[in-house]
């Protein structure tokens, strides 16, 4: 049997889906640091990027039984990593704008004035 270590990812990915879902953690140690670079270059501080890398595993892990391999697991993954970074990019942005936006200014008058 192979070390731990050297299972392929095809494998561990058998294993998981068989209920081996401990097999899960040796995935988590073989990607976490390319993830959290990825997270990292995006711009994103260590919290944030933690905090992507841990939706990235459970969406990985909620989504294993589909998985065709079309590509390498852990391009699938990078890619599922950068899809959330770029959705938070966006989402921060959005609020960015928002919060600049003044509501009213004392220039502001309104359009129809009740009595």
């Amino acid at each position: 049997m192979l070390h731990e270590e050297n299972t392929p990812d095809e494998a561990l990915i058998s294993r998981i889906l068989a209920g081996e879902t401990r097999s899960f953690e040796q995935i988590i140690r073989r990607y976490n640091s390319c993830l959290y670079k990825t997270g990292r270059a995006y711009g994103f501080s260590h919290a944030d990027t933690e905090d992507l890398m841990q939706e990235t595993y459970v969406s990985v892990f909620t989504h294993l039984g589909p998985f065709r391999y079309q590509s390498t697991l852990k391009t699938w993954m990078i890619r599922i990593m950068l899809n959330l970074c770029y959705h938070k990019t966006r989402k921060q942005s959005f609020r960015r704008e928002r919060a600049e936006l003044p509501l009213m200014d004392e220039k502001s008058i309104p359009m129809f004035h009740y009595h």
